[in-house]
């Protein structure tokens, strides 16, 4: 059985600029790349960037699939676009994150995270706040 996976991230808020556009032409060399699009496809390999970071700094939506179930789906909300004593909700202890998106207009300076439990942390210190 061969390998499939499938990497599509989308602008809506704001189009990539030229240079933007260059900046994530050096994650891969195959993919189609617009001013709203990237979408790569894998038989074999793997994407060279962060998604968590694509979707931080450029992008404001991924979705992936790989051919054995794997699905994941990524939102880049800005900061203020959400009310975080709701959304506690529906945290759990699979929830990642790279971070909060800067407030609506711009992209760029979110903390990197890793884990579960630092993005957990972190949503408890935005409730807290």
């Amino acid at each position: 059985m061969s390998e499939y996976q499938y990497y599509e991230f989308l602008a809506i808020d704001h189009p990539l600029t030229r240079k933007q556009m260059s900046e994530v032409r050096e994650f891969s060399t195959r993919a189609e790349i617009t001013a709203t699009r990237f979408v790569n496809e894998y038989n074999w390999g793997n994407f060279k960037g962060k998604p968590d970071l694509m979707v931080t700094k450029y992008f404001d939506l991924m979705y992936y699939y790989a051919n054995w179930g794997t699905h994941r789906l990524l939102l880049g909300v800005p900061a203020d676009g959400i009310d975080l004593k709701a959304w506690k909700v529906y945290a759990s202890s699979e929830i990642s994150s790279s971070g909060r998106r800067p407030a609506a207009g711009g992209r760029g300076s979110g903390r990197a995270g890793s884990s579960a439990e630092d993005a957990a942390e972190t949503l408890d210190r935005a409730i807290a706040a």
